[in-house]
């Protein structure tokens, strides 16, 4: 039934830009403290961390989502489907989409395992997560950074296939239809997708350099240490 398609091609889009969405903007706002400095960085991990049901609201609203939105696409893939017919796609578009989701699965599957954000245990503290990324992305094989790359790789096509899957969800609409219309939205969903990646890509040459693409280097951690207590014997 045509009402039954719509509603489960919505689902299947919700459930792939709500969670996604949160996990960058997630990102964006911690790691936006991380080129203010590591003491930044370290107080945006503990308020998160001190949110109210912050595992309740994880599970509900970003990993059952996405994994209900990565075994439909992994379906879809595989059996050449799709929910929407006719696509709003164009063909290249269509299976950038669907070569970025596969990518953006395999970055995820890898990437939160790595900072414990799955993990069952105790939540890294802001020191710690700051020390495995920095260790991770600053790591060389054969003298190239190869988790560093990963890193930007995996962080290009989860946004790329947030922001196309954002345009298509819109240009879906009646008020879209128009070319003109769509035109815009894809101009601004490229905006949105270079802009996310310049920030992706700055926090990851941070993190393993301790140098940003843009702006001043971040300042330094301030220091806890207490003061020596002079040596009267020396006098």
């Amino acid at each position: 039934m045509p009402s039954t398609r719509l509603t489960a091609r919505r689902l299947f889009s919700l459930t792939g830009l709500v969670p996604l969405g949160a996990f960058l903007v997630l990102h964006v706002v911690v790691n936006a403290r991380a080129v203010r400095g590591e003491d930044a960085f370290d107080a945006a991990v503990s308020a998160m961390h001190h949110l109210p049901g912050l595992r309740l609201l994880e599970i509900v609203f970003v990993f059952a989502p996405l994994l209900l939105h990565a075994a439909v696409g992994v379906w879809l893939v595989a059996n050449g489907a799709s929910v929407a017919e006719p696509s709003p796609y164009p063909r290249p578009l269509l299976l950038t989409m669907r070569g970025t989701g596969l990518v953006a699965l395999g970055f995820l599957v890898w990437h939160l395992p790595e900072v414990k954000a799955i993990s069952p245990g105790p939540r890294l503290q802001g020191g710690e997560l700051l020390t495995i990324l920095q260790m991770h992305l600053s790591s060389t094989w054969h003298g190239i950074p190869l988790s560093g790359l990963l890193y930007l790789f995996g962080a290009a096509a989860v946004t790329l296939h947030f922001v196309v899957g954002a345009w298509g969800f819109v240009a879906r609409l009646p008020r879209a239809a128009d070319p003109r219309t769509r035109r815009w939205l894809g101009w601004a969903a490229g905006a949105l997708g270079l802009t996310l990646f310049a920030f992706f890509a700055d926090v990851a040459v941070l993190h393993a350099t301790g140098s940003r693409l843009f702006g001043s280097r971040a300042a330094p951690p301030a220091s806890h240490e207490p003061c020596p207590i002079p040596d009267s014997s020396a006098r």
